[in-house]
């Protein structure tokens, strides 16, 4: 139910601290380009930061623990956001919402919902392939109901 982003120095393989100050529950953190992105299970948020600005936040607080809040946070519209992935450019978030059995989509320009897509129950894995059109989604069986089941969706962009 808790989270944050420990933050490690590979060059001396030292452990610097943890950034907090996300919504809590923590599920899945992609980078793209220069942003992190992270999605919270129980609160059903994605949230987008600058890379450089967390870990010069951590950085600057040599204490082990530090707050990290400017977050730019989008409510998926359920519960359950589990995996995400993110457009190659970098301007639109897919998102697995597991208990709502749907994938939301956010532009994160404006860290807004701008789509949901129906699926099988209930959706927890995701990927997106290299040129941005396919998207798969693997939904579990929980609850003795929904669920194992692969998706494939064809994306076509109206402003691409």
């Amino acid at each position: 139910g808790g989270g944050g982003i420990a933050i490690f120095d590979m060059v001396n393989l030292k452990y610097l601290g943890t950034v907090f100050g996300m919504k809590s529950n923590l599920r899945h953190i992609v980078i793209n380009n220069d942003d992190i992105y992270i999605s919270s299970n129980l609160t059903g948020f994605v949230q987008k930061a600058k890379l450089q600005d967390v870990i010069e936040n951590k950085l600057k607080n040599p204490g082990k623990d530090t707050q990290f809040t400017d977050w730019q946070s989008c409510y998926t519209g359920g519960v359950g956001a589990r995996t995400i992935c993110v457009s190659s450019d970098g301007r639109y978030i897919f998102v697995a919402v597991n208990n709502d059995s749907k994938i939301a989509v956010i532009d994160s320009q404006t860290m807004r919902l701008i789509s949901n897509i129906s699926c099988d129950s209930y959706p927890v894995g995701m990927a997106l392939s290299h040129n941005d059109r396919t998207l798969v989604v693997t939904s579990q069986g929980k609850r003795g109901q929904g669920g194992h089941s692969v998706m494939m969706f064809n994306i076509e962009y109206v402003d691409k």
